[in-house]
């Protein structure tokens, strides 16, 4: 069954600061605390590709995606290697001017694996509570890029 979920945040920021923030995967370690690593494959502006290191719930997840920059207004990616609960993710980063910065909206579409099981990482999960607490993890994510910005007067550093 393929999930899908929409939300969005006020940055207070310009669109280009805010978009070019969310591009620089390596700056993400700075703003966002779960990332723990990141290593970039590939970048020309416009393609970019990297491996991440997440934590979630105290356990490390290394996770591939390649991304899609169109213009400043929006940023599409899927993850050949996704966290290992899941079958398929994709998504998307859209930028709009707001009179007070930039709206950021974030788009998810994932599917879940029927089991997962890794003994490896002595965790079992349940789908469908994944699913419920991934758009939480996303608003958390929007709430740190604001946070980031309102903390720097709206540069981008």
């Amino acid at each position: 069954m393929i999930r899908e979920f929409e939300c969005s945040s006020v940055v207070p920021a310009d669109l280009r600061a805010v978009s070019a923030l969310f591009w620089d995967a390596a700056a993400w370690q700075r703003v966002w605390s779960p990332m723990d690593q990141i290593q970039i494959e590939y970048d020309d502006g416009v393609h970019q590709e990297f491996w991440m290191t997440v934590n979630r719930d105290g356990l490390d997840e290394r996770v591939r995606t390649v991304r899609f920059r169109y213009e400043e207004s929006l940023i599409r990616f899927f993850t050949p290697n996704p966290p290992p609960m899941m079958r398929q993710h994709a998504g998307s980063w859209d930028f709009a001017h707001h009179p007070d910065g930039t709206v950021v909206t974030a788009t998810r579409r994932f599917a879940m694996k029927d089991r997962f099981d890794d003994s490896s990482l002595k965790r079992q999960w349940n789908a469908d509570a994944f699913a419920d607490s991934f758009q939480s993890r996303v608003d958390a994510i929007l709430a740190s890029f604001s946070s980031h910005f309102s903390d720097a007067g709206g540069r981008h550093d």
